[in-house]
């Protein structure tokens, strides 16, 4: 079930990033949500996902653009953990889906 979702976000989905203030530490990031004026924590792999969401890249496109930061951590538990990040930051209401490129499929 779980592979099932990650392999529909994988999908070609894009996703754009909500106003927000970050301030960077060097272990986690600050996040204020401007709509929802909560704040959020993020580690720096999430920080890292974060930064990589820019309304063009894809999921499978910000899966690979982690791979060359993180080249030894094996390529499923990689994509399962962006997945993972990508879902809870639209939770948190950092992010929105904008669009799902129907091209590939």
């Amino acid at each position: 079930m779980q592979n099932e979702w990650i392999d529909s976000l994988m999908s070609q989905i894009v996703f754009r990033k909500t106003p927000a203030k970050v301030k960077k530490s060097f272990d986690f990031s600050i996040v204020l949500s401007e709509e929802s004026l909560q704040i959020r924590l993020l580690n720096v792999t999430g920080h890292s996902v974060y930064q990589l969401i820019d309304s063009k890249r894809t999921v499978r496109e910000v899966v690979e653009q982690m791979k060359t930061k993180y080249p030894d951590v094996e390529d499923a538990k990689l994509k399962s953990d962006v997945c993972m990040i990508v879902r809870d930051l639209e939770a948190y209401g950092l992010i929105r889906q904008i669009a799902v490129d129907a091209s590939d499929e």
